[in-house]
């Protein structure tokens, strides 16, 4: 959450069922680990999966790209008070820093910090920071907000510029790659008639309004 939940009504479902219902197909999801969706793609045994970093074909030969991305992903500094001018993930260095394990773009560019913190989920990661365990927590910018908002974490602070921007494309495996040009092209046409941004309206905006 917000991006996917169990009700269906995150940002990314809302974007996806609405996507494969203009092109005439019935939507069933599945929610396993990352890895693991991966794996399942490129075996065969699902047919696509939603958000992913562009360029995996390369790691797996059974997968196709749709080249239209659904949105991005902002790494970005969560405090919660402190304030400090981030230029670049150098700009951690003099603070305790709490991430997630496993997440390969922050294991290998959050080092040399004073204190390195990582935790297993995002649960973890924002109790760190309200408990004043860390100085800052570094998360993807929706699902951090959501949350600091479950957690009751009122005085939130979202520190900008992103340390990093990564555009998340859907894929499909290589026996449904017909579907691909009707995918990009209908995100295309998504975007442009206001669906992208009446939906991120009602999930996504009003995390913002509410800080």
């Amino acid at each position: 959450p917000p991006l996917n939940n169990a009700d269906e009504t995150g940002f990314l479902d809302r974007v996806f069922i609405d996507l494969f219902g203009q092109m005439g197909l019935t939507l069933t999801r599945r929610r396993v680990a990352a890895e693991r969706s991966m794996i399942n793609l490129n075996l065969g045994i699902d047919d696509a999966t939603t958000l992913r970093v562009g360029g995996l074909t390369d790691l797996y030969p059974n997968i196709r790209q749709v080249p239209e991305k659904v949105m991005d992903f902002e790494f970005v500094a969560f405090t919660t008070g402190l304030e400090f001018a981030v230029s670049g993930w150098s700009s951690l260095r003099p603070y305790n820093v709490g991430i997630i394990t496993g997440w390969k773009i922050l294991e290998e560019n959050v080092t040399e910090t004073r204190s390195l913190a990582k935790v297993d989920d995002a649960r973890q990661l924002f109790a760190l920071l309200s408990k004043g365990r860390a100085d800052t927590v570094i998360y993807e910018k929706w699902e951090g907000l959501y949350m600091a908002r479950r957690l009751g974490i009122s005085n939130i602070r979202v520190l900008g510029p992103p340390l990093a921007i990564r555009a998340m494309y859907p894929y499909v495996h290589v026996g449904h790659q017909n579907l691909v040009a009707g995918m990009a092209a209908t995100l295309k046409t998504m975007k442009a008639d206001g669906t992208f941004e009446k939906i991120f309206a009602q999930t996504l905006e009003p995390l913002v309004m509410e800080r």
